[in-house]
């Protein structure tokens, strides 16, 4: 008579599997000089509560809101910059699949209630060294845009950081480079309101540059832009059309053996044997 196994144990078995964590998807990097890109179309173009799960929605792409180190969003909006609902966001035109990623800081509860001035959250993306050697840093292009003015006279930016570790929560530090790595919004008036981030007159093509340093082998390089809540009113801002390619190999200088060293000294004997030869 054949056994079967106990259900009971099996259905426990299963809900401890579905417990364990999820290993974290960074976008692999295999080898120096390798591009990636994003443009953010494959985001909903409607909805208010779209489903986001971070490594998946994106692969390699999370959403986080503070305290830090950062707790794990799990929906997004999408919207044209009409709403002024605190919110990460697909913006982009009505009905339009050209999508942007960007965020509207506020002291609600989908941020966590930070307070006026503070961080709201983070848009992050990570790359994995899989190359096997180190790598010369990365140089980075992304397109910045505003979907929304908050009606707030106060321009207001979105700030770009770099830093390594396993997951977003492990990384020791951060780096601002600062300059063209950050979006600052072009339109900041009295007259709140949506507007069309791909208008040149709302928007800024180009942002970044090249950051060199180095990229351990099997280390993991995370990205993030930083939402905030900004005194008052908050802008729309997002980033789009991005553009990362890892540095180039570092080739390691190979440590002199024995017998280089060796035949360097003999070397190094025989000239000074000869100018001794030659002053007498």
């Amino acid at each position: 008579m054949k056994s079967f196994p106990n259900l009971a144990v099996l259905g426990t078995l299963l809900g401890l599997a579905g417990a364990l964590p999820v290993a974290h998807a960074a976008v692999s990097i295999n080898a120096g000089g390798q591009g990636y890109s994003q443009n953010f179309d494959s985001l909903a173009t409607s909805g208010a509560t779209n489903a986001w799960v971070n490594d998946s929605t994106l692969a390699g792409w999370s959403l986080f809101r503070q305290p830090v180190p950062g707790t794990a969003i799990t929906a997004y909006a999408a919207g044209d910059g009409s709403s002024n609902s605190g919110s990460f966001y697909s913006f982009g035109s009505a009905g339009s699949s050209d999508r942007a990623l960007g965020g509207l800081g506020s002291g609600g509860s989908y941020f966590g209630s930070p307070a006026s001035g503070t961080v709201a959250g983070w848009i992050a993306a990570s790359f994995k060294n899989s190359s096997g050697s180190a790598l010369n840093g990365f140089s980075l292009s992304f397109d910045g845009e505003q979907w929304r003015n908050g009606g707030n006279t106060s321009a207001q930016t979105t700030v770009f950081e770099y830093g390594y570790g396993a997951s977003f929560a492990s990384v020791a530090s951060w780096t601002a480079p600062g300059g063209g790595f950050d979006f600052t919004s072009p339109t900041h008036t009295a007259t709140a309101g949506l507007l069309n981030g791909n208008l040149a007159a709302n928007r800024s093509a180009g942002l970044g540059g090249a950051v060199v340093g180095p990229w351990s082998a099997n280390d993991t390089l995370w990205l993030r832009w930083i939402e905030r809540n900004d005194v008052a009113n908050d802008h729309g801002l997002a980033i789009d059309n991005l553009r990362f390619t890892a540095g180039s190999a570092v080739t390691a200088v190979p440590e002199p053996t024995t017998a280089a060293l060796m035949a360097a000294g003999l070397v190094a004997v025989v000239m000074l044997s000869k100018r001794r030869l030659q002053r007498r």
